[in-house]
């Protein structure tokens, strides 16, 4: 298998993976940075110091990209395996230990979004009037009027700007 770094165009990458190369190399970010959060050291610091033969997927780029693979693409583990250079047996335990690690990564990029949506509820339950949010992910994309207004909520570098129509 051609390393994910020597691919080189987009469409064979998104191809492979379902994501641009922009798109993967900022999933590869919060993933390393849950790694360690979870773990208390970088991959590669954890391979160097516990494992005792050379790995199949030495970083987790490699991880990811293969996770995104087998996702997108759907081979059988015999045939996963081929592709990696590893029998099925660790194709599937790779699978299984890196998919799970990429799905807190993504829970973990879900959940700011959980909790906008219960303060629009509090805030739809709590108010006469329908309130409707505007995401802009910058300050200068939001009008100085609403900040003037106080009409905005900021969670976790997100504002919202809240407008009300009418009584609900």
């Amino acid at each position: 298998m051609t390393h994910y770094t020597q691919i080189s165009t987009e469409r064979q990458f998104k191809a492979a993976t379902g994501k641009s190369k922009a798109e993967f190399e900022l999933l590869k970010i919060d993933f390393e940075k849950h790694y360690f959060e979870k773990y208390g050291q970088p991959y590669e610091e954890y391979i160097k110091e516990s494992v005792y033969e050379t790995p199949k997927l030495k970083d987790l780029g490699e991880a990811l990209f293969f996770v995104l693979f087998h996702l997108k693409n759907g081979l059988t583990w015999d045939s996963l395996g081929v592709v990696f250079g590893m029998s099925a047996a660790t194709a599937l335990t790779n699978f299984n230990i890196f998919s799970k690690l990429l799905e807190e990564t993504l829970e973990k990029k879900v959940m700011p979004m959980k909790l906008i949506l219960k303060r629009a509820f509090y805030l739809f339950i709590q108010s006469p009037y329908l309130v409707v949010l505007y995401n802009c992910t910058q300050r200068q994309a939001v009008p100085k009027v609403y900040f003037n207004k106080r009409n905005y909520l900021i969670i976790n570098d997100y504002y919202f700007i809240i407008t009300a129509f009418g009584t609900a």
